[in-house]
């Protein structure tokens, strides 16, 4: 079996400027994973929403908020590498995947 296949991902809600952890849903790279992370989000004041270039971010988020470019995408890259250096000091499974 692919690792792919058994994976966790790990998605990363964060205030960019505010440099804010703002919150994390694990599951899969459904589409149904990501709407659950903006659900719990969207009460927020957001004004923004950067993301990567995955097609389906544009099937949960406001397209008047969202703007796709890796280059904006660095502060949530800062806590996957947090996340990263936790989980593997407490021997924790290493097959989780942080969406970027």
């Amino acid at each position: 079996m692919s690792v792919q296949k058994n994976a966790c991902w790990v998605w990363i809600a964060v205030d960019r400027l505010g440099k804010r952890f703002l919150s994390v849903v694990i599951g899969s790279r459904a589409t149904e994973t990501g709407q659950c992370l903006w659900e719990d989000v969207a009460h927020h004041d957001i004004k923004h929403v950067m993301t990567d270039y995955w097609q389906p971010y544009q099937t949960f988020l406001p397209a008047e908020l969202h703007t796709q470019s890796k280059a904006q995408t660095f502060t949530v890259k800062g806590y996957n590498s947090l996340f990263r250096h936790y989980w593997l000091d407490y021997d924790v499974n290493p097959n989780v995947i942080l969406n970027p």
